[in-house]
């Protein structure tokens, strides 16, 4: 909890503990929204339940109604739980909220009074500008760090010019923390980063943010924005507003309206209950949002699979036909990028029975042809590692965990690229790049990442030099990006920003499902500078050894007392080789691309 020093109070002093009030009460909000999601889905759970208890009365068996009633009063106890949790969280908000008020009037009779305003004249001296401070649990990292990595970058240059000077020559020769133009501008018709730290008390990362932080925009001015490219998305549920949610989406932040094309393979979308909010329709806006806002000139591919899962509309909750869709999409040539932000625990559920387990194993394996087969295709597939760190959950819904290390599928098969997630650090005013750490919010969320009990360690795997972090086995993720703070536009949700009416609807997304579009979004780009599709990256990326990213070291993905892993040096199984400085990293790729295939 937020305590106030003893010092004197001086604008760079209040502003500090301004910040920090912030931070404290961003962390908050954070908790109390997936609170919030966890209370939804227990409601519905406890609905179900009681279906089910009405069914066993009626049978008359004793074995039914003894399980139905145990499950009901386990889902009853979890929810008082996690509503006097919310009570204890919103009394600790209002009561930071007081204290931020305070110390703004503070801050506002201290600049009143003083010569100047604002943070310029606070930069003089040792202190730390107040963006790099604004959330404490981030540390900045050594200066070896960036002397290394602007090391890498020089030696990247000289040996990539020889084979790509045009590009290289052109888009590689900004340091990365240093700010250029942006290619696209916002219209001011959603909040800004710097409007949501001062009104909303969170960081909201639109695409210009993050086409600046990871250097997209050097690309974006020699043309490559993945034109001519064509995303595929795995969904399912309905999309009645994702036209103009994303025209909206587009217009605040300049961005082009794509070629955005919905397809229904498997017929219909069954009736669906999942939550406050349509939790289905939100997932497909956030991943066409941000593949979209990432590689802005490429078409775009959604195919809602079917979401019948043969139960109630509570049971119908996720695409039941993902492997049959990739198929499809292979079949059909849509893509060159195909991108899927759905999971499940490599152990099934804590319900299945040994023949049960062994049908999912089967399945793990039997899938994993198809995704070869896109492989072989030329095909790019980008999973999300999941959000339950270094478990997921052991039956439907977050209620429970596996007590033990588990990875998700189909994140796990080592023909996808997995992506997990950061936290990530910007500058406020210039969207220049801080610092990134894993992404853990203890007993909320975390990146997924480890070892996998299904496939053995591919052979890219063999070309990191610890081989001690994989036992034999495939580890995810191989790559990592942002997984939280991002806008979102749907009409379908009231949102998260409402001190303003015109932003009513734009609210906070996050979750390495916005980490995996984000790098489809990328390869996309990739694609179009290449001239052809790049297929399969990992032996390319793997090759690389981690050139051109940022190597997250600090955090671990250890969630739920279930032990996960440290983020490190080089590859690890937290962040994989890290997040990409796009302008150097995407010819890099190309250049590793070639030379494997050549």
């Amino acid at each position: 909890m937020y305590q106030p020093p003893e010092s004197p109070e001086n604008e760079l002093s209040l502003t500090m503990q301004l910040l920090k009030l912030r931070g404290e009460i961003s962390d908050l909000d954070i908790s109390e929204g997936r609170l919030c999601i966890q209370e939804s889905q227990l409601q519905v759970m406890i609905a179900q339940y009681e279906g089910y208890m009405q069914e066993a009365l009626a049978s008359g068996s004793a074995s039914l109604i003894a399980q139905a009633r145990e499950r009901l009063a386990a889902c009853q106890r979890r929810l008082a739980e996690i509503q006097t949790q919310l009570g204890q969280i919103r009394a600790q908000k209002e009561a930071l909220i007081q204290q931020r008020e305070i110390v703004l009037s503070r801050l506002q009779v201290v600049r009143a009074t003083a010569p100047g305003s604002g943070f310029g004249p606070a930069y003089g001296g040792t202190a730390a500008p107040p963006w790099q401070t604004a959330r404490p649990r981030r540390r900045w990292g050594k200066m070896i760090f960036w002397l290394s990595l602007l090391v890498v970058l020089v030696i990247v240059l000289l040996i990539g010019r020889a084979i790509y000077p045009s590009v290289i020559s052109s888009i590689g020769n900004t340091p990365v923390n240093e700010v250029d133009p942006s290619f696209y501008t916002a219209s001011g018709a959603a909040p800004s980063n710097s409007e949501c730290l001062s009104q909303f008390n969170q960081p909201c990362y639109s695409p210009e943010d993050i086409q600046q932080a990871f250097r997209f925009n050097p690309l974006y001015k020699e043309g490559y924005t993945g034109k001519g490219q064509t995303i595929v998305i795995i969904g399912a549920g309905y999309t009645t507003t994702l036209q103009a949610d994303l025209h909206t989406f587009d217009q605040a932040w300049g961005l082009p309206d794509p070629k955005l094309t919905i397809l229904h393979p498997d017929g219909p979308t069954v009736p669906y209950q999942c939550g406050t909010h349509d939790g289905l329709q939100g997932e497909n806006t956030l991943d066409v949002e941000w593949a979209h806002a990432i590689a802005p000139d490429a078409n775009i591919t959604l195919i809602i699979g079917s979401n019948d899962s043969g139960g109630s509309p509570q049971n119908n909750c996720a695409p039941v036909t993902m492997v049959d869709d990739v198929n499809y999409a292979v079949d059909h040539q849509l893509g060159q990028v195909i991108s899927i932000s759905y999971g499940g625990s490599e152990l099934g559920s804590s319900s299945d029975s040994p023949q049960d387990k062994n049908a999912e194993k089967q399945y793990f394996l039997d899938s994993d042809s198809v995704f070869r087969r896109a492989t072989q295709a030329g095909i790019t597939i980008v999973v999300a590692a999941g959000d339950d760190g270094a478990t997921n959950p052991n039956g439907s819904g977050r209620s429970s965990v596996w007590q033990q290390p588990n990875v998700s599928w189909p994140a796990s098969d080592p023909y996808v690229l997995a992506v997990g997630g950061t936290t990530l650090t910007i500058d406020p005013g210039t969207s220049a790049y801080g610092r990134e750490v894993v992404w853990n919010h203890p007993g909320q969320a975390a990146t997924g990442g480890g070892l996998s009990a299904i496939y053995p360690e591919p052979d890219y795997q063999k070309l990191v030099p610890n081989q001690s972090l994989f036992q034999g086995r495939r580890g995810i993720p191989d790559v990592a990006f942002p997984a939280e703070d991002f806008m979102l536009y749907g009409s379908f949700f009231p949102g998260q920003v409402p001190t303003d009416p015109q932003w009513k609807h734009w609210g906070l997304i996050g979750g390495t499902s916005v980490s995996a579009p984000a790098w489809a979004g990328l390869i996309a780009i990739a694609d179009q500078m290449r001239g052809s599709p790049l297929g399969q990256i990992q032996p390319a990326l793997y090759s690389l050894g981690g050139k051109d990213m940022h190597d997250i070291t600090e955090g671990n993905n250890t969630f739920e007392n279930v032990q996960g892993y440290q983020a490190q040096e080089g590859y690890d199984l937290a962040t994989g080789w890290g997040t990409p400085i796009a302008n150097t990293f995407v010819p890099a790729l190309v250049q590793a691309v070639d030379q494997a295939s050549g």
